[in-house]
């Protein structure tokens, strides 16, 4: 069944990565906000949903490479993928929207890259609707880590377990 989407808040993420460090040729990751790698997303900058709320997920892709979005704890749906590039609007092979060739439940999808360098990003948009049904009153996460009273939040990242073990991750926060 489709997730309707009416009325649904957006939470935007942006996929991305600095230019690499002059001095030691690292790079730094990001999906939440620009710049900002996993070790710098605080609670008062991750997103905060409410348990059984529907939402959609706007996740904008900064670069040339695939990444594969994957949240933890929910499925969503694909809703459609947009085509963006800034420096040519008008331009209908650069600019286009890609509609969800089918309904279906994801846990993992691939966010396509950008296509031309310095001016294009793709924009995907799921549906999600963050359930607690089957798990009534074990869903609400807050905070970053663990603690005694708390499970912190949950975690989304890019699949790819190099570009997370470089800061390609945060989380969310569920709100009964």
């Amino acid at each position: 069944q489709r997730i309707d989407t009416t009325g649904a808040p957006v939470l935007q993420l942006v996929v991305g990565h600095t230019l690499p460090d002059w001095n030691t040729g690292e790079v730094t990751s990001f999906i939440q906000g620009l710049g900002l790698p996993f070790d710098k997303v605080t609670p008062e900058i991750a997103h905060r949903v409410k348990a059984n709320g529907t939402y959609v997920w706007e996740v904008k892709n900064l670069t040339q490479l695939l990444h594969n979005f994957h949240p933890h704890g929910w499925s969503f749906q694909h809703i459609e993928t947009e085509f963006m590039d800034t420096a040519n609007p008008g331009d209908p092979t650069l600019n286009y929207v890609v509609p969800a060739t089918h309904l279906e439940n994801k846990d993992t999808i691939g966010l396509p890259p950008r296509s031309v360098v310095g001016t294009s990003l793709t924009i995907s948009r799921f549906a999600v609707t963050f359930t607690d049904a089957g798990r009534e009153g074990r869903v609400a996460a807050a905070g970053k880590e663990p603690e005694t009273q708390r499970s912190g939040g949950w975690l989304v990242h890019c699949h790819f377990l190099e570009h997370a073990a470089v800061g390609m991750m945060s989380f969310f926060q569920v709100i009964e």
